[in-house]
Order: structure tokens, then C-alpha cells, then sequence
């Protein structure tokens, strides 16, 4: 790190110390405290996020091997718990330092950093916003109403322990609420009850505001601070709350005692000495130290807390190591992730820019066998669906960017770096049990590792195969994660920085702005109107959740049931006219009536199977008599593979006009709804009240806001992607190579019965196998039916889905841009202050002099609105 770039951090740092300290001396109005709280928290993320290390984040789906992982990537598999069940329940922050060469890789020292008061209040309500969202997508009989807009840790429990009491866990159980229906919400219920309780024990031991504050933990402790446990799984009556002593600020903090303030706990950090010789990590980045943060795997059962810390650490993560399942390499966590990360001002640019993607467990993926010729990673893909669903994943999540991809067989590493490794009892027996599959697939893949070598060896991908056929793969993932840290992690810590910056700049901003003194009934008009605003909204966003639900297959709408079961039926048509319209079903259902048989060359009466990649010249060779009116007569179920293609393309097109006629149905659905939102036409945002009311709480004037909220009073945005797929739906990318045999229904392709070579005796009219021939080539033209329906109709599904996804995405995405009420309440000034922005009047006083003071200060080369890098 250039001593620039390292006096640059040291400029933010002494920033944050000034901010903080003339914002705890300043003296707003009572209605400014919170503003004034948040501005303190601020500083403190900024002071802490220049004291850490570059860091990277480990993160993606719970039991997708992150801990196993990054054990091994350091050559102690062991070092954190693995288990085949959600295991580690908080961030695990693993500092490296370098060892002497030869030492053994080991924790040298553990803290725990607690969140501090604020974060554990705004984490109550992003469960209960949780709970409301489930009953609200479920529609549970339950009445959520008294927990909205309500903060448990401000305005104590007692409301929502009389909720649960009612709905969670009643005394007399509710027959229309069933106990399977309960699930969904009595996790997070528990989450907070549990929340409660480690704050009445812990005490003093929560800060106000800094949650960067650390304590050290002894070694033999700080695994009680990741384990969950069965900490986890809901009781079946409701838990009373315990008497608790609260604990003093200097409590030790024994293992006992992490496990009562487990909720509490945002991140157990260790210190590990990695051997030089092993992986020089004093040389990474040029930096002192490089942090490792192993993020909880999201969608575990009763995790919303984990999510929360989730979004709340990821901020100042510069490295994403984003793991996914070799075998089922889905994006759905690693896109919830990335959310998060936009949620705190990262372009897709910048986020594509900080991603690396491993797919573990690569032993699971089955060698595909080797396609005849020159190999390359393109033919290897369109060879195997499984590698090929692999590459596409990581394309995506890398932006295009295979030299970002690495592949990782962690047992394989485990065996060939002979790495002591002793799992526990049911661990050990799961791969012991697979270590055999192991060796025997790893093998395989390195022999398809060196073909690739051979015909493709410039392709990062192919690197990517041989590396993890050879070791596992870890030896090139330690150069991967190396080279993107000393290229982009400095760079990437500093941009966090500047987004820490610009988050003070604008709370002093808003300080400076509502510090001011001016006329008390403007600010009362605006106040009203923002609150009739957030309404409107709030009703605006269920308009659509309820929307998308509307749009999935399987919905609960009796109305949208009638509309999918119309399309089906009008696609169901379409397709059986297509497939029972083609004249050879006809042409060879009269051949075999007239004579019994279908005439072939005595080679394809032998078995010869067509193929689609057979040349034009074997085609003609392989091809048999024609009827009456030119069709080809069926003689081998091969034959309708290619014929099958063009059936799809067909239906597919069919499946893009229901689409069509289904989102055009529910966009004006939408639209009137909204319409009947909003009171008056036009777009609401434009109305000077409430762009003086989003001012009121954007420095930027409420642009960027107004931005987003638009979606929810005009849908272009959800047209254009209607209109985007239903291109893609009218143009269907053909259906050819390996997709064919996979989806085609007439498996194994075999001669059929009524074809004879020349010579051969025919069948004669009055003959039961005539008879039998002609219900065989009905079933065949039902099953081929049958088979392009069911493509049809779930590419239909996948486009409802998406969409009905990405509606729900946008409304998740949205929602954060809804004023909050207590942002709204903190606009109210009491009977000693003047309210809005504006002038101070002739012999009128401001206390805003601190705010302006640092507002005219502000560094330069610290000001949020310069762009570059140092």
C-alpha cells in the first residue's frame, strides 16, 4: 500500500474523530437527538472500517462448504465448525498474520464484537417487517397491525408478547390457523423472543452506538459464540421470559456467557497465524493484515437475524467469495446477497468488479464422457448439462469474467496436501463414505483436464478444471483471492470509505437543513403530506406483492386460477394441432394399413439410428420411403428427434403469445389498482408538497428517491421486461445437441416393428400386429404430444416465475425508499422550535452553527462528491 493511499485512510480516520467529537458537543432540539445518534454511529463505522483490514467475504448458502472451505484455503480444514446442518451463526472474522515457515497453521488469539444498541433495534424490526411479509404473502388469518411501525427495544416487549400469546403460541389453538401454517412465522418469533432475553442479561455490555467495540475471548470460548446449536428450534408453548441480571460493562466473557447473549454477538474475530511458507499472506495487498469474514449461510431455517447482520456487515467487505454446490449451482443466495450489497450504493459495475465465484464440492459434479476430438470448454459445456449450468452461474455472478471462476474439491485438497483433518462422528462418516466416489471422479476429471490442456488451454475455465483435478483446486484459488486483493482490494476499501463519507455528509447536511428556524405550519403541511405519501405507498407496494403472487403457477387466486387454466387450455390446443397436424403421422398410419410395412435399406432395417449431426449425404443414405404426399414414413423413433425440435420452437412461440395475454391481463389489472391508490392522475411525485417533503429528507432534494419510487405508480419498467421475454419467447433459441435426447420422450430410440428390409414378408391386412402397429403410432403421436406440451408449458411457468420474481424484487429493493415514520416524526419540532429549512428571521438564533461549521470544512479530497482514486 503506497503511503498515498495509506495517509488518504489516516484522513478519513482523523475525519471521524472530528465529526464525532463536535457532534457530541452540539445541543440540537429534542426532536434532532435520533439524527444526532445516527451521525455518532456514523463515525464510529468510519473509524472502524479504516482501522480494519482488506477484506474478504466468504459467503453464500448454508451447507454450500464456506467454513470447510476456508479451513482448508488455510490448511486447517478444522478451524471452524462444519457440519452437514447450518452451523455457524454469526460472522466469523478470521484475521491472517504470517507464521514462521514450517509452524503449524493456528488461532493465536479471539475477540467478539457485540452489536451495539442501535443495530440490535433496527434488527428487531427487519424480523418483524419479516413476520408481517409472510403473513401478508401466505395470507394467514392473523393480524399483524400492532406490529407495525412498532420497535420492541424502544417501546418494550409487552405488545409483542401478547401477539404471540394469541397467534404463535395460544393457549387454545385456533382451528382455521393449523400448526404447519404456524412454522413460517414462529421461527422468527423465537428469534426475537430470544433477542429479549439476551438484552435483559447482557446489560451494560451493549453500546449505544459503536458496534466495532472489541473483547477478547479465551480459546477455549470463542466456539460457543459461532455454534447455534439447538438453539434454534422453536419450543411448542410459549417461552415466559426468564429473570435475568443484567451483567455489568466488565463481565468476562466466558462461554457461558456467549451462549446467553448469543443474539447479541455480531462477529467473533480470529487471529490465525498462517506459515509463510504455506501462503505468504504478509505480501497480500501490501497491507499489515487481510481478514477473511465468513458471512452465516442465508436461507437457513430461523435466520432472519443472519440475513440482517448480513446486510449490515457486508457494507465494508471489498473481496466477495461467493461459494455455490457444484451439482446444483443455483444464483438464488448469491443474488440475495449481491441485493444486499446494492442496498448499500454498490453499482453493478462495482459489484461485478468485487466478485470471485468457487464452486465446491466439483467431486459431487459426475465426469461427463469425453466428446470425440479436439476438447474445449464450449464443447465440454454443450456436452454436459451439469458442467454447463455451472459455467453459466458463474458467468453471471463474475460479469462475464471465467478468469474469476475457480473450482474446489475440498476432500480431494484434504487428501493430495495431506492435511490433518479429524470431523466429527457423523461428518467423518459421511466422507469417509464418499471418499472412494472421490478419487474415482477426480481421476476422471483430470483426464478431462488434460484433454482440455490440450485443445483449450488458454481458457481460463480450463485452467479452472485442471487445477481442481490436480489439488482440489486450492493452490489456485489462494493465487485467485491473492491477485484480486492486491489489484482491487485497496482500491475497493477505499470506495467504502467514501460511501461511509458520504452517508455523514449527508446527515450533517440534514442536521444543517432542519436546524433552522422558519414558519411552524409549513413544516405541519409538509410533515401531513409525508405521511399521506408513506400510506399511499404502503398501500402501492401491496398492490403488487399481492400482484406477483397473482403471476406463479399453483396461485391461490380463483380468478388468475381461471386465467392460467385458459392459457393451458389454448396452448394444449395449439400444441396438439401442431404436433397431430404434421402429415407423416398420417402418410405412415396408411402405409402400414395398406401393406403392414414400411420399406427401408436393409443397413437402417438392421438399427441404424438417425442423428441430428449425421451429414446431408448420410442423411439421404439412412432415409426411408416417402408416402403418398411426400412425408417421410416413421421407421425409427430417432427420426422424430429433429422433428421434435421444430415442435418446440413451435410451441414455445404458442407459450410466448399466453404469456403475452396473462401479463397483459395482470398490467392493467395492476395499473387500475394503482390508479386507485393514488388520488388524482399524474405523477404524484411532481406535486410541490411532496417534493418539498422528500427534500425534507434527501440533501439531494429527494431525486434519487423519487426515482425509485415512481415503480410503484408506473409500470414501463415491468412492460419492458414483459416485452423482453416475449421476444425471447417468439425467437426460441433452437433446440438441438444434448437438450434433445435429454427432453425427447421416445427414449431409447428403437426400430419400429412395422419396418422391414427389402425380401422381408409383409404383413397382411387381417394380421393382429397390423392392429397393434396402428395403436403404437397413435401412443407415439400422444407421447411426442405430450412431450412438447410439458416444455412448452413450463418455459410458460419460468416466465411467470421470473417475472413474478423480479416484481417482488423491485418491491423488496423499493421498500428501504419508503419514508419511515420515525424519520417522518423527527421532522416534528416541539412548541420550543421553529420547523423547515430556510433563513433564520431578522434577530432570530440557529443552532445549526456546528453543522454549517462542518459542512464548510469538509476536506476536499473527503468530499463524497469527488470521484477518483488515490
Amino acid at each position: 500500500m503506497s503511503h498515498s493511499t495509506q495517509d488518504l485512510i489516516d484522513g478519513y480516520r482523523r475525519w471521524a474523530e472530528r465529526v464525532r467529537a463536535q457532534t457530541q458537543a452540539a445541543s440540537p432540539p429534542a426532536e434532532l437527538l435520533d439524527l444526532r445518534k445516527d451521525l455518532v454511529a456514523q463515525t464510529y463505522e468510519l473509524e472502524n472500517a479504516c482501522l480494519a483490514p482488506v477484506t474478504i467475504g466468504v459467503v453464500g448458502e448454508y451447507s454450500a462448504g464456506k467454513s470447510l472451505l476456508l479451513g482448508t484455503l488455510l490448511g486447517r480444514p478444522e478451524l471452524l465448525p462444519v457440519s452437514t446442518e447450518a452451523t455457524t451463526g454469526n460472522v466469523t472474522a478470521v484475521r491472517l498474520g504470517a507464521g514462521p515457515p514450517g509452524s503449524p497453521v493456528e488461532v493465536t488469539s479471539a475477540s467478539v464484537s457485540l452489536l451495539s444498541a442501535a443495530q440490535v433495534s433496527a434488527g428487531t424490526v427487519f424480523v418483524l417487517n419479516k413476520i408481517c411479509n409472510t403473513v401478508a404473502e401466505t395470507n394467514l388469518p392473523v393480524d399483524v397491525s400492532t406490529l407495525r411501525e412498532y420497535h420492541p427495544v424502544r417501546d418494550g416487549w409487552t405488545t409483542f408478547e401478547k401477539w404471540c400469546r394469541r397467534y404463535v403460541w395460544p393457549e387454545r389453538p385456533d382451528g382455521a390457523l393449523p400448526e404447519s401454517s404456524l412454522l413460517a412465522i414462529r421461527d422468527s418469533a423465537w428469534e426475537l423472543l430470544r433477542i429479549r432475553d439476551a438484552l435483559d442479561r447482557a446489560g451494560e455490555l451493549v453500546h449505544p452506538t459503536n458496534a466495532g467495540a472489541s473483547r477478547p475471548l479465551h480459546l477455549d470460548a470463542y466456539a460457543e459464540g459461532l455454534t447455534i446449536g439447538g438453539s434454534r428450534r422453536p419450543p411448542t408453548s410459549y417461552p415466559v421470559r426468564p429473570p435475568a441480571i443484567p451483567l455489568s460493562a466488565h463481565t468476562e466473557l466466558t462461554a457461558t456467557v456467549l451462549r446467553e447473549i448469543f443474539p447479541l454477538l455480531g462477529r467473533i474475530t480470529l487471529q490465525v497465524s498462517v506459515p509463510a511458507d504455506r501462503w505468504p499472506v504478509d505480501r497480500l495487498a501490501g497491507v499489515q493484515e487481510v481478514e477473511f469474514l465468513d458471512f452465516p449461510g442465508l436461507n437457513a431455517r430461523g435466520a432472519a437475524r443472519d440475513d440482517f447482520l448480513s446486510a449490515a456487515l457486508l457494507r465494508d467487505t471489498h473481496t466477495i467469495l461467493i461459494t455455490v454446490r457444484a451439482e446444483r449451482p443455483g444464483t438464488e443466495v448469491a443474488t440475495k446477497f449481491l441485493a444486499l450489497l446494492a442496498g448499500h450504493g454498490r453499482s453493478k459495475a462495482e459489484l461485478a468488479d468485487s466478485v470471485l465465484v468457487v464452486a465446491t464440492m466439483f467431486d459431487l459434479l459426475t465426469p461427463p464422457a469425453v466428446p470425440t476430438g479436439t476438447l474445449t470448454i464450449d464443447r465440454l459445456a454443450h456436452a454436459d448439462a451439469g458442467f454447463r449450468a455451472l459455467a453459466r452461474t458463474g458467468y453471471e455472478l463474475t460479469g462475464q469474467r471465467p478468469d474469476r471462476i475457480a473450482l474446489a474439491s475440498l476432500l480431494h485438497a484434504i487428501d493430495v496436501h495431506r492435511m490433518p483433518y479429524q470431523p466429527d462422528r457423523e461428518l467423518a462418516g459421511v466422507l469417509a463414505a464418499h471418499r472412494t466416489v472421490v478419487q474415482q471422479r477426480m481421476a476422471a476429471w483430470h483426464g478431462i483436464g488434460d484433454a482440455l490442456s490440450a485443445g483449450d488451454s488458454g481458457a481460463p475455465l480450463a485452467r479452472a478444471v485442471c487445477a481442481a483435478a490436480e489439488d482440489g483446486g486450492v493452490e489456485a484459488l489462494r493465487a485467485l483471492v491473492a491477485r484480486h486483493v492486491t489489484e482491487h482490494g485497496v482500491r475497493l476499501k477505499l470506495d467504502a470509505l467514501r460511501r461511509h463519507t458520504a452517508t455523514m455528509h449527508q446527515l450533517v447536511t440534514t442536521l444543517q437543513w432542519h436546524d433552522a428556524s422558519t414558519s411552524r405550519q409549513a413544516g405541519d403541511d409538509v410533515v401531513g403530506d409525508l405521511f399521506r405519501l408513506r400510506d399511499e405507498l404502503l398501500a402501492a407496494e401491496q398492490v403488487l406483492v399481492g400482484g406477483a403472487a397473482k403471476l406463479r403457477p399453483g396461485t391461490a387466486d380463483p380468478v388468475w386460477r381461471q386465467h392460467l387454466d385458459d392459457s393451458l387450455d389454448l396452448l394444449r390446443v395449439s400444441v396438439a394441432r401442431t404436433v397431430f397436424g404434421w402429415q407423416g403421422w398420417d402418410e405412415t398410419l396408411d402405409a402400414t394399413l395398406d401393406t403392414g410395412r414400411v420399406v427401408v435399406p436393409g443397413h437402417a432395417a438392421r438399427g441404424h439410428v438417425v442423428d441430428e449431426d449425421d451429414d446431408e449425404e448420410d442423411r439421404r443414405t439412412h432415409t426411408p420411403q416417402s408416402g403418398g404426399g411426400g412425408a417421410e414414413l416413421l421407421t425409427n423413433t430417432a427420426q422424430l428427434r429433429l422433428r421434435f425440435a421444430g415442435f418446440v420452437g413451435d410451441a414455445t412461440r404458442e407459450a410466448g403469445h399466453q404469456f403475452h395475454r396473462l401479463t397483459a391481463l395482470w398490467v392493467d389489472e395492476t395499473s387500475k389498482a394503482l390508479t386507485s391508490v393514488w388520488n388524482g392522475p399524474g405523477d404524484p411525485f411532481d406535486e410541490p408538497d411532496r417534493a418539498a417533503a422528500l427534500a425534507a429528507l434527501d440533501p439531494d432534494g429527494g431525486a434519487n428517491r423519487r426515482t425509485w419510487l415512481r415503480s410503484y405508480t408506473q409500470l414501463q419498467w415491468v412492460v419492458k421486461r414483459i416485452r423482453r421475454r416475449s421476444e425471447a419467447l417468439a425467437q426460441p433459441a433452437p433446440l438441438d445437441g444434448p437438450d434433445v435426447p435429454d427432453l425427447f420422450p421416445l427414449l431409447p430410440a428403437q426400430q419400429l416393428p412395422w419396418a422391414t428390409a427389402p425380401g422381408q414378408a409383409p404383413v397382411t391386412s387381417q394380421d393382429e400386429g397390423q392392429e397393434q402397429h396402428v395403436v403404437r403410432l397413435l401412443r407415439m403421436r400422444q407421447e411426442v404430444a405430450d412431450g412438447v406440451l410439458r416444455i412448452a408449458q413450463q418455459r410458460l411457468f419460468d416466465a411467470l416465475v421470473d417475472l413474478a420474481n423480479r416484481v417482488r424484487r423491485e418491491v423488496t429493493e423499493v421498500h428501504q425508499e419508503i419514508p419511515k415514520a420515525v424519520s417522518i416524526e423527527r421532522l416534528v419540532a416541539d412548541a420550543s422550535a421553529d420547523w423547515l429549512g430556510g433563513n433564520a428571521p431578522p434577530g432570530g438564533t440557529t443552532t445549526g452553527s456546528v453543522w454549517q461549521r462542518l459542512l464548510r470544512d469538509w476536506p476536499t479530497d473527503l468530499d463524497p462528491t469527488q470521484e477518483g482514486e488515490a
